[in-house]
């Protein structure tokens, strides 16, 4: 895994995508509400690579990423928010 555009305190955690989205705001609200949780997220392709679309999309997506160990909680926290 490259970790070179990792926050230096995360290089040495191994990181899950848990969410693909369309847009880097989309991708911004899933990560503010992980870190309004405790749990740090990082968001993959916000610019390098992506490039908008006519609509507004970016081609082939923003990833959410977090911890390992923070999956099962993130995925959690998530499957709530979307219920509601």
């Amino acid at each position: 895994m490259n970790t070179s555009s990792l926050p230096p305190a995360h290089n040495d955690q191994e990181l899950i995508t848990i969410a693909r989205v369309n847009t880097p705001f989309e991708g911004h609200i899933i990560k503010e509400r992980l870190a309004a949780n405790g749990i740090p997220a990082f968001i993959r392709f916000e610019h390098g690579g992506a490039i908008p679309e006519l609509t507004g999309n970016f081609i082939g997506g923003v990833e959410v990423q977090v911890p390992v160990m923070h999956e099962e909680t993130t995925l959690h926290l998530l499957s709530i928010e979307y219920e509601d």
